[in-house]
């Protein structure tokens, strides 16, 4: 376009003549530098990349592709174009405020970011009227609505449109449905030729650290299970996570990757990382590992490379997600004697193997499905599910809900039971049990020989226990000296009760006002007496003591346990 000046251009300040420009080309500058730089504008725009912006400030000023603009030879007002079409990077923007994201969705309606104290509220798309945007965010007071930044739906489309130029595609009405990646960055969206409330997308952020680590391990699950993992990985247990989308599964292999060389300190085992994205970032996380990190294209797949991994001799095979054929690839791995940490979704653990079973099923040839889920049980160690929790108060809970031992002897066929733990939410607390099994005989057995420990050591690192706390009273339970709590399901309801062959704790019940009154009898001395609890008719059954309300006693709901008060 020409660049001369108009008579009522020499009129105006300096900041109304580049808005005037602005309105004439900016449409045509952002297309063309979509076109000419498509992943420096990606790259701009989600994470404000200063190298990026370099490119495209040097572009805009020097490049004869924008002698038609006034961004020629003119670095001020580029700097003001450039400031306009990506602004200071919305993921940077996002990161700077709430440093946790994990992920980000738009639903056109509203942005929503994932953060590890809950689901934040971030923007409105501002296609509504303000009115009617305001009854979307009942949470929010007035002030706080009133501060929300508005992210509409071009804004959006823009976005997705500049990770598909990148990925040499388009985001149309033809072409509905787009998955994209950058470095750091996963997207899925919908066009709104699909979509009732007009685009949508889902993020994914990645980073070079770990949601996960040591000093923060105690809240996903007790500390001893990290040392179990330890030792495990350095037996060369294979591990599948399980879990639904966002529990933390990724992190969860990223932390374990860790203990890979841990022991012995130098880089012994080849790993070999395999991603559709390189969300582990396992090479930037651990500099020190002999790691290949392979990425999926269009045109390799994730079979594609577990394939070829068993070529290249390695220790570890690592695959971010199994989710089809490539699970036979794997089991193969396995048996051959590389060992493998994948995830999986699945509802638990009692699910996995029939999952696993089923994704090696659609693999080309046949398939005896009951020797696969026996290679299965017998070959896989450990199974670890993970649950997501949110809580009134807006704060996430990850956690390992449960952690197995596969094994086709053990008593149900499947799986020897490690951990079992569980939060929960009443009376305006966030409650929170466990229990830790002992480990199977075989399993101990292995860790003891591979980690080189005396006879009976690992026993003095793995103690089964219960523990069952809230936020305001946390109790101990030690097995050793209170015994095995057996689960009871009666009428819907969860009931615990003792082992009988060890000794019994007097059982307290919280009266509103907090006093704790013992439900055990004491004698003259003030000595607890101690009887069966709860009491069992002639066949056995379970007869649940009742407090003068009708509620069950031993309902967890409440009782507290408190061993310092007996001990």
């Amino acid at each position: 376009m020409a660049k001369n000046k108009t008579n009522n251009e020499e009129l105006l300040t300096k900041a109304e003549t580049y808005k005037v420009w602005m309105d004439e080309e900016l449409t045509q500058i952002d297309e063309a530098l979509t076109r000419t730089l498509p992943d420096q504008m990606t790259e701009a725009s989600i994470s404000a990349d200063a190298k990026s912006r370099s490119q495209l400030l040097s572009a805009l000023v020097e490049s004869n592709e924008f002698r038609p603009y006034h961004t020629y030879g003119n670095n001020e007002y580029a700097n003001h174009v450039l400031d306009e079409l990506i602004g200071v990077g919305l993921i940077t923007n996002i990161l700077e405020k709430y440093p946790t994201t994990s992920d980000i969705g738009y639903n056109g309606k509203a942005m929503y970011l994932d953060t590890q104290d809950g689901k934040i509220p971030y923007a409105r798309a501002g296609e509504k009227s303000k009115e009617e945007e305001r009854t979307y965010f009942p949470q929010l007071t007035d002030e706080q609505f009133e501060k929300m930044p508005i992210i509409n739906h071009a804004y959006i489309e823009k976005l997705i449109y500049r990770f598909a130029m990148r990925e040499k595609t388009t985001f149309t009405t033809a072409k509905p449905l787009f998955n994209g990646f950058s470095e750091s960055i996963r997207m899925s969206a919908t066009y709104k030729s699909l979509a009732y409330e007009g685009v949508t997308m889902s993020l994914r952020i990645t980073r070079a650290s770990l949601a996960l680590n040591d000093k923060n391990f105690g809240a996903f699950a007790p500390k001893s299970v990290s040392r179990l993992l330890d030792l495990a990985i350095n037996a060369h247990t294979s591990v599948v996570l399980s879990g639904e989308t966002g529990s933390g599964k990724t992190e969860t292999a990223k932390y374990m990757l860790g203990f890979i060389d841990k022991v012995r300190g130098e880089p012994r085992d080849k790993i070999i990382v395999i991603e559709d994205i390189f969300e582990m970032q396992a090479t930037r996380l651990y500099p020190e590992k002999d790691i290949l990190e392979w990425q999926t294209t269009g045109d390799v797949t994730i079979s594609d490379h577990v394939k070829n991994a068993l070529r290249n001799f390695p220790r570890w095979v690592i695959v971010s997600e199994t989710r089809g054929a490539e699970a036979k690839g794997l089991l193969e791995s396995v048996l051959s004697g590389s060992p493998v940490i994948t995830t999986l979704h699945a509802v638990n653990n009692d699910a996995v193997p029939s999952r696993f079973t089923g994704m090696v099923a659609m693999a080309p040839g046949e398939i005896d499905l009951a020797a696969t889920k026996d290679d299965f049980l017998t070959y896989f160690g450990l199974g670890i599910h993970i649950s997501r929790r949110l809580f009134s108060n807006g704060k996430v809970q990850r956690y390992a809900d449960e952690i197995v031992k596969f094994d086709p002897t053990a008593p149900n066929q499947k799986f020897w039971p490690i951990l079992k733990q569980g939060f929960e939410e009443y009376d305006g607390e966030i409650h929170r049990w466990w229990e830790m099994y002992p480990l199977p005989d075989a399993l101990k057995e292995t860790l003891r020989i591979e980690n080189n420990m005396a006879p009976g050591q690992v026993d003095k690192e793995w103690i089964p226990t219960y523990r069952y706390e809230s936020e305001n009273a946390p109790v101990i339970v030690d097995y050793e000296k209170t015994g095995k709590f057996e689960t009871i399901t009666k009428n819907g309801k969860r009931y615990y009760r003792l082992d009988n062959n060890k000794k019994k704790i007097p059982v307290y019940k919280k009266e509103a006002n907090g006093k704790k009154i013992p439900i055990y009898e004491k004698d003259a001395n003030g000595q607890v007496v101690y009887k069966q609890q709860p009491k069992l008719d002639e066949n056995e059954n379970t007869i649940l003591v009742k407090d003068e309300n009708g509620n069950p006693i031993i309902d967890r709901v409440e009782v507290l346990f408190d061993f310092n008060d007996y001990k």
